[in-house]
């Protein structure tokens, strides 16, 4: 399978969505002098079976300003127009697969002005995006299906504990940068399973992340056994996962040591780093692993962002994840953003919102309740471009239906057996709303 070119954007759109609310439920009222006339389109991309995000299409008044909008034309098949006099917006879930052309008319009274303009807009459907699923045995042969569905060969490979998650979670975004797989290995020894995608894959570098409690001197043993001289390998630890994760991105040769653009995310819980990855990837920048519940960055973080040369920081989960004061700290230094929601699910979809365009050529579907199977696909949606959605054991979270149906990809992926995420979500069975 061919990598993906050059991932290189700007972060400047990642500031546009960093509250999902924004994105999925229509704004509050403001006042008059922030009218929009004419109306803005709804999204012009959706998928059947998918909600369309609701956001107004006229900024929102309040009496005594009026608000008057009509639809010419008719949306496509299972999308409707909800209009009052203070807002309007379009929502629901296609059908069908069509495209639709239609016109919005709004006007707007205020003080006894009245404001008009219309808008053409086209919107297209198309199909519910083909599934399959990468399922192992286990989480370490998991990771090797997913290398082998992403990877025809790879001069670097990135080796972290599949048991626990900080270090792999540290070495996604760094691989996904290196144009590299991440593969899993127990603290004891490498499967047999990885050690055979080690072989067909045959690295002139390993890299090992994680100290020899996380990964011992056995492991690195037997990779020289099994690689011989074709391969170097080299170990990225430290005395905790904070330090690995300085480390790892500090490397000059396997790290990502300069960035404009940092991600920070807690490194005592799994979902927001998991996510994080392919978006950071997008814009060849580190996810930097730190205590969520500290007030302020330690010494080391400061010297790892100054040696980065970072000027912006993206903080990745709400203020349970990553303190308020912490993000006023890195405010002091940085240009920070925010990606917060009510829950991991809507974190997530926030982010996939803010970072990709839709019309994505595949979505990395994984568990946001366990980890294992979804830390190898974090670092192969980074390297294809694409984005890694999280949803619930048995059903498409409310978020991440919007997310689906917001960024319409042409395929998922789901990441793991049916223990992890159950077969309902092969057909991409939505979770009751209530």
């Amino acid at each position: 399978m061919p990598l993906a070119p050059s991932r290189r954007l700007t972060l400047g759109g990642l500031a546009t969505a960093a509250v999902l609310g924004a994105a999925l439920l229509p704004a509050v009222a403001t006042s008059a002098s922030a009218l929009e006339v004419p109306p803005a389109c709804p999204q012009a991309l959706a998928a059947v079976g998918f909600p369309v995000t609701a956001t107004d299409i006229v900024t929102p008044v309040s009496p005594p300003t009026t608000l008057a909008v009509t639809l010419t034309g008719a949306l496509p098949d299972g999308l409707s127009l909800y209009a009052d006099a203070e807002r309007a917006y379009v929502s629901g879930k296609p059908t069908r697969a069509q495209t639709a052309t239609f016109s919005l008319t709004a006007k707007v009274t205020s003080g006894g002005t009245m404001s008009t303009g219309t808008t053409e807009c086209t919107i297209t459907v198309k199909p519910a995006p083909m599934v399959t699923r990468i399922a192992g045995k286990d989480r370490f042969e998991q990771s090797a299906l997913v290398s082998k569905n992403t990877f025809a060969t790879a001069d670097t490979v990135y080796l972290a504990s599949g048991e626990k998650f900080p270090d792999a979670l540290s070495a996604a975004s760094v691989a996904a940068d290196h144009s590299a797989p991440l593969l899993l290995t127990t603290a004891a020894r490498v499967t047999d399973e990885v050690v055979a995608e080690l072989k067909r894959l045959a690295p002139k570098d390993v890299v090992v992340v994680g100290g020899p409690l996380a990964v011992s001197p056995a492991v690195v043993d037997q990779l020289k056994i099994a690689l011989g001289t074709t391969a170097t390998i080299t170990r990225i630890g430290g005395a905790d996962r904070f330090e690995v994760s300085r480390k790892l991105i500090g490397d000059r040769t396997f790290g990502i040591p300069a960035s404009d653009d940092v991600f920070i995310a807690t490194g005592t819980n799994f979902p927001d780093a998991l996510g994080a990855s392919p978006a950071a990837a997008l814009i060849d920048a580190p996810v930097l692993l730190v205590n969520g519940g500290a007030s302020a960055l330690t010494a080391p973080e400061k010297a790892t962002l100054t040696s980065l040369g970072a000027k912006t920081t993206s903080i990745v989960g709400g203020p349970l994840a990553v303190s308020a004061a912490l993000e006023a700290d890195l405010a002091k230094s940085y240009t920070t953003t925010r990606f917060g929601g009510g829950d991991r699910f809507e974190v997530n979809a926030g982010l996939n919102a803010a970072a990709f365009k839709p019309g994505v050529d595949t979505l990395y579907l994984a568990s946001g309740s366990n980890f294992p199977d979804a830390l190898s696909g974090g670092a192969a949606a980074g390297v294809q471009g694409n984005p890694l959605a999280i949803t619930a054991p048995t059903c498409v979270s409310g978020a991440t239906a919007f997310s689906i149906g917001r960024l319409v990809p042409s395929k998922v992926v789901i990441l793991g057996g049916t223990a992890s995420l159950g077969a309902p979500l092969d057909t991409l069975t939505l979770c009751p709303t209530e």
